[in-house]
């Protein structure tokens, strides 16, 4: 999403066309850009590239100390400071006291080694050392997606979240920020849940809901499924791309 800087009004001297992956995007465009010159249009993804949901889990369950029958979240993506990934360590004490069953956060990506270090202090201070586990730079994050209970978006900016469709390729419920992209690409209570940016009750109270409700999870997950595998293909990516430069180039002839 663009941030409120000048220099973005440098857009329309620089290219004929603006192309935003989200709504999100598009609406964050500077206004000097004329809605003629502006256009949608969604990342691809390759919706044959489906793991084995219980093989995927197994392979969790080798590679990491986590128990055979606990609740699994995970967190993909970069760790920055607007992802909020703190907010999800500080929601685990009071989540793992409200259900019977282990919990684990499996947290994978990387970042600046000060922002690691502050939120493994957190870890560290909370006495959650054997309930989340960093992982670091995984190579195949699809697989370790397939394999989660959850899947958790938390950033409050995301432009778009792949993680989010990667997740709903997979049959993984995710549970994500009601902000930026994520609310564009999730219809609540029907591909998956919203909660309230930073609200820990309610943040809570839809992690438990995906945990203990199956018949929700799998509504969800078949929607998502549905609705991932038809909306975010190279082909309609293709065809979007294809339709921007010929309206460029028919604006240049008839200029």
């Amino acid at each position: 999403i663009l941030s409120k800087s000048n220099f973005w009004k440098c857009i329309t001297i620089l290219s004929d066309h603006f192309i935003g992956i989200s709504q999100a995007v598009v609406n964050s465009a500077p206004s000097n850009i004329k809605p003629f010159r502006k256009s949608l249009v969604y990342n691809a993804f390759d919706a044959n590239e489906r793991f084995n949901k219980q093989n995927s889990r197994d392979l969790i369950n080798r590679k990491f100390p986590i128990c055979k029958n606990a609740y699994v979240f995970g967190y993909v993506g970069r760790l920055v400071d607007y992802k909020n990934v703190d907010f999800l360590i500080k929601c685990l004490p009071k989540l793992m006291n409200s259900t019977d069953k282990s919990i684990y956060l499996l947290i994978a990506g990387h970042g600046l080694e000060q922002h690691v270090t502050y939120l493994k202090n957190i870890v560290n201070k909370l006495n959650l050392q054997s309930n989340i586990i960093f992982t670091g730079f995984v190579s195949n994050p699809l697989e370790l997606i397939s394999g989660l209970d959850v899947l958790v978006a938390s950033s409050g900016i995301d432009a778009f979240g792949r993680t989010v469709i990667e997740s709903m390729l997979q049959s993984t419920p995710v549970l994500a920020a009601n902000r930026g992209g994520h609310s564009e690409i999730i219809d609540d209570e029907i591909d998956g849940l919203l909660y309230n940016i930073n609200c820990e009750n309610d943040f809570i109270e839809k992690a438990l809901r995906l945990l203990e409700d199956y018949s929700l999870r799998d509504r969800l997950t078949y929607n998502a499924l549905k609705k991932s595998s038809s909306q975010y293909t190279q082909r309609k990516l293709l065809l979007s791309i294809e339709d921007i430069y010929k309206s460029v180039k028919n604006l240049e002839t008839a200029s």
